[in-house]
């Protein structure tokens, strides 16, 4: 099977190597537009029910997350001078240019074929390919170009984030609410990595407010260096000495995308994890990490959003590797109804 994944961060990435895995004859081919040691952003979130997945998929990628990641069992939330602690979630944190690195050399491993900084103009250049996968992130340059087979609506949510990177430790999962005299600001941090270097970022410390808020302050018009500037005086206490990094730190909003089919022909578009069967989608930050997020709902990487199940590499490596089974055997498809397997989701709390 000949197979071109558009797109070559964590989801592309992690689906080729579970399709190489199931037929190493498949001849596969990633192909990113940045670079190799191009990443935006800061760290990514796995629960310990997707490390299991991650586990069950292919173990040489596992355990090389599991030695570079920071594990925490505890979600404080930090509020009026109190701190509300909720234990025995296990989540961990990684460094999402470690993750690149660790997806990148497990493709090199099992004959992956990785072209980077490619910028792909036409689908018609890979008209010889049985399935091409556009893994090109939020922004889908494939999803746009087809958006008459797609029948893509994207609804931009109205709250505005920024995500930047501290030098400041996190032993938990944590949220901080501080209000001033423009509105109220909410933070997510988290630790991604155990050490760094003097004064390089080793947590994600994402910010976060309504549109009032984030034009009263004048973030509207504000640059990088204005942005980290004001939000180092804001949250001075909450970082306790230590200075936030910008990386295209540039404010956002969240979009919830909606498709009305996610497959013209034979190209398909991920189905996130909280895809329903109406098409509508929804992903947290570390869903597809070098897209900078596909940051989609409500909320950036709230824990209720990121443990639930399966990564789509993996989602979309189950799906068609049932199809190849019940081909190869003549078996029919089950029913009219049928849809991919979705783990269901479960309380942590």
């Amino acid at each position: 099977m000949k197979i071109v994944c558009v797109g070559g961060g964590p989801a592309g990435l992690y689906f080729a190597i579970l399709m190489k895995l199931e037929d190493p004859e498949h001849d596969i081919l990633v192909l990113e537009r940045n670079r190799p040691d191009d990443t935006f952003g800061f760290g990514v979130v796995f629960s310990d029910a997707t490390l299991e997945q991650f586990a069950e998929a292919d173990r040489p990628s596992h355990d090389a997350i599991t030695q570079a990641f920071y594990h925490w069992d505890d979600i404080d939330i930090h509020y009026a001078g109190e701190c509300l602690s909720s234990s025995g979630h296990g989540f961990s944190g990684l460094s999402r240019r470690r993750l690149l690195e660790i997806l990148v050399s497990r493709c090199e491993e099992l004959g992956v074929r990785l072209e980077f900084g490619v910028e792909v103009e036409s689908l018609a250049d890979f008209a010889g390919a049985d399935l091409i996968v556009a893994a090109d992130g939020a922004n889908s340059v494939v999803r746009a170009r087809r958006a008459e087979a797609f029948g893509p609506n994207i609804d931009e949510r109205p709250n505005r984030f920024v995500w930047l990177g501290t030098s400041r430790p996190f032993p938990a999962f944590t949220f901080y609410f501080r209000e001033n005299e423009h509105g109220m600001w909410r933070v997510h941090a988290y630790q991604y990595t155990p050490t760094g270097a003097a004064g390089e970022p080793i947590s994600t410390f994402i910010v976060e407010a309504t549109e009032e808020t984030w034009r009263a302050s004048g973030m509207d018009a504000a640059t990088e260096r204005e942005t980290v500037d004001f939000l180092e005086a804001l949250f001075a206490e909450e970082l306790d000495g230590h200075r936030l990094t910008a990386n295209r730190s540039i404010w956002r909003r969240f979009p919830t995308i909606r498709n009305r089919t996610w497959r013209d022909g034979n190209v398909v578009l991920p189905r996130t994890r909280r895809t329903s069967r109406s098409g509508r989608a929804r992903a947290s930050p570390w869903s597809t990490p070098s897209r900078c997020a596909t940051r989609y709902g409500s909320r950036p990487s709230r824990s209720a959003r990121s443990r639930r199940t399966r990564p789509r590499g993996v989602r979309r490596w189950r799906v068609f590797s049932a199809r190849r089974r019940r081909a190869s055997s003549g078996s029919r498809r089950p029913s009219a109804s049928w849809r991919p397997h979705r783990s269901s989701s479960r309380s942590t709390s």
